[in-house]
């Protein structure tokens, strides 16, 4: 196991003892970057270099340049896999914003209705990456 899927488990551990203490807004933003997290290490897998991903993202909405690589390589694989990936990884990115930036109260349902979109695409890259 690489350094960032090791960093993605703990961020998708992490969010499930913060639900389980109450802290619904924060688990969001472990889920999400758990997420994140395993895309940039698919990424690799298939060529695009950390270095790569970093400078290729520059000036631009560097998550959505991300994820927009893996949605390209995953429609070429599997387009069932990729319409769920792009499906619930917008519906945890939306809520992470809500969590992060907005003035309203994370249930949680909220929580972990996240925690299972982030333990979906997990798994999805895990399958179609060998992660």
């Amino acid at each position: 196991m690489t350094k960032v899927e090791a960093k993605s488990n703990e961020n998708y551990e992490a969010g499930g003892v913060l639900i389980n203490n109450g802290m619904y807004a924060s688990s969001i933003h472990c889920f999400y970057y758990s997420c994140f997290q395993l895309t940039k290490r698919a990424l690799v897998v298939i060529g695009e270099s950390y270095s790569a991903q970093d400078s290729n993202s520059r000036g631009n909405d560097s998550h959505s340049y991300i994820s927009g690589l893996l949605e390209t390589d995953l429609k070429g694989k599997d387009i069932y896999a990729q319409l769920d990936y792009n499906v619930f990884l917008s519906k945890l990115k939306r809520m992470r914003v809500i969590a992060d930036y907005k003035q309203t109260i994370i249930t949680d349902k909220n929580a972990n209705d996240a925690s299972s979109w982030a333990a979906k695409i997990n798994d999805l890259i895990k399958t179609q990456y060998h992660l």
